[in-house]
């Protein structure tokens, strides 16, 4: 069992990509995600590396042994504001319609936790060309920022 901060750094490395590496090394690892913040660009990539749960710090602690056991049974806790955000992911408007394919590659690749350098690497294309589609992205999408289009791609993308 590892609890996680999702702002875990060593390495240049995040707690959401070291959840990724935890379950790539060892897969029977259970992971539990800590958090202070509960955006929807940290949730889904967490949950996406193999997190097991998502927890706001705040959670005391002979509650947090309770989430532990729930875990070991094969449960995923998650704090309730984590929780709606999961099911609020679920309710569609049906946006990505609007989206050229390379922007949605490219709105994939941010929702996977991705930095835009990353991004750019992969799809090799310029930093400036992976900038140049997020503001397109956020423009048709009708968002200001990376959190609110990540959550109109959850929606979209069942």
């Amino acid at each position: 069992m590892i609890l996680l901060d999702i702002e875990f750094q060593q390495h240049q490395m995040s707690g959401i990509e070291a959840a990724w590496r935890f379950k790539e090394a060892l897969p029977q690892v259970e992971i539990i995600m800590m958090t202070a913040h509960h955006e929807p660009e940290d949730v889904f990539p967490a949950l996406q590396n193999g997190a097991n749960g998502y927890l706001v710090k705040d959670v005391p602690p002979t509650e947090l042994l309770k989430h532990i056991e729930t875990v070991y049974k094969g449960g995923s806790p998650m704090s309730m504001s984590i929780a709606r955000m999961i099911t609020n992911s679920f309710h569609k408007d049906g946006c990505m319609d609007q989206l050229t394919s390379r922007q949605r590659e490219v709105l994939e690749k941010l929702c996977e936790g991705k930095s835009y350098e990353a991004i750019a690497n992969e799809l090799h294309i310029e930093l400036t060309t992976v900038k140049f589609h997020i503001r397109n992205i956020y423009e048709l999408l009708q968002v200001s920022n990376r959190a609110e289009a990540m959550r109109k791609y959850m929606q979209n993308k069942r």
